[in-house]
């Protein structure tokens, strides 16, 4: 499940303007030349959201960086710059050990505040005693990622070889609830055009020894399994492509097979591989976004996300709460925002089906019409729990972590998961109430 994202109203800051000068300049001569034309200072922007994890958890102590700043999450996985000089493809990143690198591209106008929300997955960990590629030289994680480091070389970041040992974090996304985590949605060709993408799997891989990063350079073979419904068959070929960091684009480099289920391609470096294809014809989704309090929410972050496709879009909600984002035609999508304030949390989500004919933002959208985001830290229900205090569902008071969960009877009162008691805490339900455990004491 996709974690509710939370949004907030956007509030202008002006900065002053400094002059100069204690005396007063005399008038200019008539007909002689003015005053210096000033150039006004651009009006601060900010940027501010939260980091969750694609199980919907705040994330706290993630590192956050917007060009040179750099700030961390607190316990409830917020983080916010102040002072933001406005521009266009403001890039933010993320790390926290153990998950995959976040990223997000905001443009942000002259007083504007943004409200996003990043998401990293799950990474896991492997190592190679030596570095030194060859047949020994192979890591497989739980999930099913293979790495083989067929010949080549692998330097520090002063250009320094690198002997060993060799960390590698790998994370995997092949399924709908984690392709929040993707670095981006577009690529770009040759010749400079820009286009959406679907996505089949795709994988990060990066490299460290004693923590310092490192950067391999040669042949190495890797494999994933695709994402469930794929559609290829055997031997088929699917495009390779990688997230070029700087670019902030996916580039394609060859192309790989289908085996068995798997992806597998010969790469020459690492960042995000993907195997992908034109996403092809979309059609838009658009709606008015309001504050729990009604107003209007202004500069939020709106993301779509694919339920019967691998893929993605995003849109910043305009002056009148607006948005539109084109989503694959006839494609089952996600939408979601995240923000905040003060203490509080906001967040909305719903599912929506694209049009079977495409449309463009500005054209014929499937409207959504009003949408109200929820404050999750307000208990609606009056059982002493919220949403983000672990309520599944706060409009009903019976419905709590602190309920009792007696029966299999198509309710999950007590917020644990499962529907029916768990004695063995097993993360299964007992047989004789209808569940499958067949031995609930152990």
């Amino acid at each position: 499940m996709y974690s509710r994202r939370f949004c907030r109203a956007l509030r202008l800051v002006a900065i002053p303007l400094l002059f100069a000068g204690c005396v007063p300049e005399a008038p200019p001569e008539p007909g002689g030349p003015g005053p210096e034309a000033t150039t006004p200072t651009p009006v601060a922007a900010a940027i501010r959201g939260h980091v969750r994890a694609t199980s919907g958890a705040l994330l706290p102590e993630v590192t956050v960086t917007l060009g040179d700043r750099v700030t961390t999450t607190n316990a409830r996985g917020r983080f916010q710059f102040e002072e933001v000089v406005p521009g266009g493809g403001l890039v933010l990143t993320a790390a926290r050990p153990g998950l995959s690198g976040g990223r997000r591209v905001v443009d942000v106008e002259e007083g504007q505040r943004i409200e996003l929300g990043i998401v990293l997955a799950p990474a896991r960990q492997a190592q190679l005693p030596t570095a030194t590629p060859g047949p020994d030289a192979v890591v497989q994680t739980v999930d099913g990622v293979t790495v083989e480091f067929v010949d080549g070389t692998f330097v520090d970041p002063e250009g320094s070889p690198v002997q060993g040992p060799l960390d590698l974090s790998i994370s995997l996304l092949n399924a709908p609830e984690l392709v929040a985590a993707a670095p981006g949605m577009l690529a770009q060709a040759p010749g400079g055009a820009v286009f959406a993408l679907q996505s089949f799997g795709m994988v990060e891989v990066v490299l460290s020894a004693g923590g310092v990063p490192v950067t391999f350079s040669g042949v190495a073979i890797l494999s994933f399994p695709l994402a469930a419904d794929h559609g290829f068959g055997d031997g088929a070929a699917i495009p390779l492509w990688w997230f070029d960091p700087a670019l902030g684009y996916w580039l394609q480099e060859g192309q790989g097979s289908v085996q068995e289920g798997r992806f597998v391609a010969e790469v020459t470096h690492f960042s995000w591989w993907n195997a992908d294809a034109p996403l092809g014809e979309t059609a838009c989704i658009s709606g008015v976004l309001h504050t729990p309090t009604g107003t209007v929410a202004q500069g939020f972050v709106v993301n779509g996300f694919g339920l019967d496709y691998l893929g993605g879009s995003q849109g910043v909600t305009d002056s009148t709460g607006g948005f539109c984002l084109p989503l694959k035609r006839a494609g089952q999508a996600l939408l979601t925002a995240i923000g905040g304030e003060g203490e509080a949390i906001w967040s909305w989500e719903a599912q929506a089906l694209a049009g079977q004919t495409p449309s463009a933002c500005g054209g014929d959208c499937v409207d959504l019409g009003d949408v109200l985001l929820v404050d999750l830290t307000d208990d609606a229900d009056g059982d002493g729990y919220s949403e983000l205090a672990g309520d599944c569902d706060d409009a009903d008071a019976g419905i709590s972590p602190a309920a009792a969960d007696p029966a299999v009877d198509g309710t999950d009162e007590d917020c644990d998961g499962l529907d029916g008691p768990d004695a063995d805490g097993d993360g299964v339900a007992a047989l004789d109430a209808g569940g499958a455990d067949c031995d609930d004491t152990r």
